[in-house]
């Protein structure tokens, strides 16, 4: 069986620059445990320091030989910089999973000026402007505020691209196999609930 970790990004009681050297020590025990993967999550608008998921994540991809992931907030983030920062660790790495997240919490959506009720179509219009970006397509597009013309990502990385959706409701679990996309459940979610 393959085995991972997904790297808690914030640690109650560490200041910034701790909180740095300890997730980077966190790779190096799961690398010489014969961990898999490695993965690093999203979160905006929480109460201690946190360290932002895809500067990480680049951070980590120099240190790390193996399976690299990052979660996404997707529906947070402009579609085109997301897939630029996603071609970047993609030529960092060799093997990437993006895990895609529809988000929660009025406060982390406010706090990136996106309203909480646009988050789906911001999720699943984005995903696919991210995808296509990523594939090499020209994109024109409007998703949500974003005015899209004549977009692409040159840069292409080596990396095989894995999508997961993360989700726990069973509507998102159904939206996840219909785009295609490997799931992701909550550690919270009851294997009862997952069925």
């Amino acid at each position: 069986m393959d085995v991972g970790l997904s790297v808690e990004s914030r640690i109650p009681g560490l200041d910034r620059s701790d909180l740095i050297d300890a997730i980077v020590e966190r790779a190096h025990a799961a690398d010489e445990a014969g961990l898999v993967s490695l993965h690093v999550g999203d979160r905006h608008q929480v109460d201690e320091p946190y360290v932002a998921n895809l500067a990480i994540a680049g951070h980590l991809a120099a240190i790390w030989p193996k399976r690299l992931g990052v979660l996404v907030i997707s529906s947070m983030w402009n579609p085109v910089l997301l897939a630029e920062q996603l071609a970047t660790l993609s030529a960092m790495t060799s093997e990437l999973d993006v895990v895609v997240a529809m988000g929660d919490g009025e406060a982390q959506f406010a706090s990136v000026g996106v309203p909480i009720s646009d988050r789906l179509a911001l999720f699943t219009e984005g995903l696919a402007v991210t995808q296509a970006l990523l594939a090499g397509e020209t994109v024109t597009a409007r998703v949500g505020p974003h005015d899209i013309v004549d977009a692409r990502v040159d840069l292409r990385g080596n990396s095989t691209l894995s999508w997961f959706i993360a989700a726990s409701a069973p509507r998102a679990i159904r939206r996840a196999a219909k785009l295609g996309a490997g799931w992701l459940a909550s550690a919270k979610l009851a294997p009862d609930d997952a069925l």
